[in-house]
């Protein structure tokens, strides 16, 4: 389920965020966590709760760090939304508007962070949950039973 809403304001997005939080209950929310403004208002929303209450916070995605964010994010949104294996659905979405702005004419490589923000939340949201199922799918299962043939130092 995609909820999108669009503003200016970072108060307003994050006063958002948190509403959305106790409608769909996710396990996380990823995004720029590094934004003071938005760090200051969410320190300011959960000073107003009750301790009991849960606290709204944002995760940090690796994707901030990518030097070609935008060649990336946008090569996985094709992907997923290839007919032949969708894996993703977006009908109606406003960011398939945004997608259809970027065409053959723009330098994908020099699109800076922030110039599309509804393509980056769609992106950090979904690649994140991908990324991390991966981890999860890869993971080496914890054994049932204990291994009693392992000696420290011998391979």
């Amino acid at each position: 389920m995609l909820a999108e809403y669009e503003s200016p304001s970072i108060r307003e997005l994050v006063r958002q965020c948190d509403v959305l939080d106790y409608t769909y209950e996710p396990k996380k929310w990823i995004g720029d966590w590094k934004n003071d403004a938005a760090d200051k208002f969410i320190r300011e929303l959960n000073s107003e709760k009750i301790k009991q209450e849960h606290k709204f916070s944002v995760n940090l995605t690796p994707m901030l760090e990518m030097e070609n964010l935008y060649p990336y994010m946008l090569d996985e949104l094709k992907r997923l939304l290839d007919v032949k294996r969708r894996m993703l659905y977006l009908k109606d979405a406003k960011v398939i508007n945004y997608l259809s702005e970027i065409g053959p004419d723009i330098d994908i490589p020099s699109l800076n962070l922030g110039e599309y923000p509804a393509i980056e939340a769609t992106c950090f949201a979904v690649l994140s949950m991908l990324i991390e199922q991966k981890n999860l799918i890869e993971r080496p299962k914890m054994p049932t039973k204990q291994d009693r043939s392992y000696k420290i130092g011998v391979r």
